[in-house]
């Protein structure tokens, strides 16, 4: 297959490519994308918008924060969904990683886990045994170790055979057929964006301190009226309160710090280990596209 066409669903503006970029290049394929999170909230866009399924020879679909509960916020995840659909039923490859597994998987039927994870971190995902003695499924490594970004999980679509698991979660990778891959965590991240994504959730842990803060403020201004009957009372509950607040964000921003702090080796070593994941991944479900095209 020469001149791979190579599309990519983005749900987050500084997702890229991620590690794979290089490697696709190096096959020949030409890159393209939809920016999903270029659109507004609230906004849908027709089928039509999304490319035509003949030019698409890898569909990609890339990870962010979104919430599968999400349509009524960004009524274009129904679109989306639509059109996955429909490239499913051609037969073409695709790979799918963090909430684009997610996405996937709803789009087939899944239902979204209720239990609120928020697994966040290096964490280690093993193979099931008796799936890396079958030689058509993907070959997972029996043990590996791999980034965790994601706050729900979901039930695994009809049709599809899981992977892989951790301690806290049974589908941590699974595959259809031998076109499609699908991994809850992600092999895509890079170093500079593992770092990126520490800065943001501490920063995002220091605005929602500075907010209750701000919220605690307010309330006390609103009863300035009273303060000449219970300054003495007031003081100690602001005390009590700021002191609480501040340390349940302390130790949130602490673990998060902790996490950034990660062995700089170490966390080389899990981007490596992610990156040849993803392009034996890439590999696989191409060699399934070759050997359809030569028998056609």
């Amino acid at each position: 297959m020469n001149n791979i066409q190579v599309h990519f669903f983005q749900h987050a503006a500084d997702e890229g490519f991620g590690n794979c970029k290089d490697y696709l290049h190096s096959l020949g394929a030409q890159l393209s994308s939809t920016e999903f999170f270029a659109l507004p909230s609230l906004f849908d866009i027709e089928l039509d918008a999304l490319p035509e399924i003949d030019d698409v020879d890898l569909l990609i679909v890339m990870g962010s924060l979104l919430q599968l509960q999400d349509e009524l916020y960004y009524p274009w995840l129904k679109t989306e969904k639509r059109w996955l659909r429909r490239y499913l039923a051609s037969k073409k490859p695709l790979i799918a990683v963090g909430v684009g597994a997610q996405v996937l998987a709803q789009s087939l039927g899944a239902i979204a886990s209720d239990r609120k994870l928020m697994v966040c971190g290096w964490q280690q995902v093993y193979a099931y045994a008796d799936r890396v003695q079958r030689v058509a499924h993907f070959q997972m490594p029996q043990q590996t170790q791999v980034l965790q970004w994601y706050q729900q999980g979901y039930a695994l679509p009809r049709g599809a055979i899981a992977l892989a698991y951790s301690h806290d979660y049974h589908h941590q990778a699974f595959q259809i057929e031998q076109h499609v891959l699908a991994f809850q965590f992600h092999p895509e991240i890079t170093p500079q964006r593992y770092q990126s994504l520490c800065e943001e959730q501490s920063q995002q842990l220091k605005d929602n301190a500075a907010q209750s803060l701000s919220s605690l403020e307010c309330k006390q201004v609103n009863h300035q009226v009273h303060r000449q009957l219970n300054d003495q009372v007031n003081d100690q509950l602001s005390h009590q309160v700021n002191r609480q607040v501040n340390d349940q964000v302390n130790d949130q921003v602490s673990h998060q710090d902790a996490l950034a702090q990660d062995d700089h080796q170490a966390v080389l070593m899990g981007c490596r280990q992610g990156a040849l994941l993803l392009q034996r991944a890439i590999d696989y479900v191409l060699s399934y596209s070759r050997q359809k095209h030569v028998k056609c």
